[in-house]
């Protein structure tokens, strides 16, 4: 049985390199092609308009600069894409309020659960059943995975 992010192309925008080095190692991990991290709005804006990509993950502060333009170029491409906080008052725009985001107090098994989402929100097909990672990667395997179905009122926790 195949992991479920083996081969996924992933995009990270992160302007701390240790954080940056730390998700790219998790995904490198569970079987992604992860190139370097890109920690400039510009050289990011390069990327999401014309990198092969199927997912990104987006700090939204980056050295001061919001993250917000890349968004919308992921967004136009149909390129589905989170975003990262450095503070819990953080949050995007309300333009943005319907994005997923998640705190940089994360766990591994959230960063793994919330882009695994992603690809099956984008992967989603009229009459199937979403689901939603629960569990975590103890060795960042698909044997120590389990999969659940997704409530239809939303996500009721852990």
């Amino acid at each position: 049985m195949a992991a479920p992010l083996t081969g996924l192309r992933l995009l990270i925008v992160e302007d701390n390199y240790l954080i940056a080095s730390l998700i790219r190692q998790i995904f490198i991990a569970a079987g992604c092609i992860v190139p370097e991290p890109i920690p400039k709005l510009m050289q990011a804006q390069y990327a999401a308009r014309h990198g092969d990509y199927d997912a990104a993950i987006l700090d939204i502060d980056l050295n001061g600069e919001q993250v917000y333009p890349v968004s919308d170029i992921l967004s136009d491409r149909n390129i589905p894409h989170f975003f990262l906080r450095g503070y819990s008052y953080q949050h995007p725009p309300l333009k943005y309020s319907g994005s997923q985001n998640l705190g940089k107090s994360f766990r591994q098994a959230e960063l793994l659960d919330s882009v695994t989402m992603l690809v099956n929100a984008k992967n989603y097909k009229p009459g199937e059943t979403p689901v939603r990672l629960l569990g975590g990667y103890s060795k960042l395997g698909a044997d120590s995975c389990r999969f659940l179905p997704l409530s239809p009122l939303g996500d009721t926790g852990r």
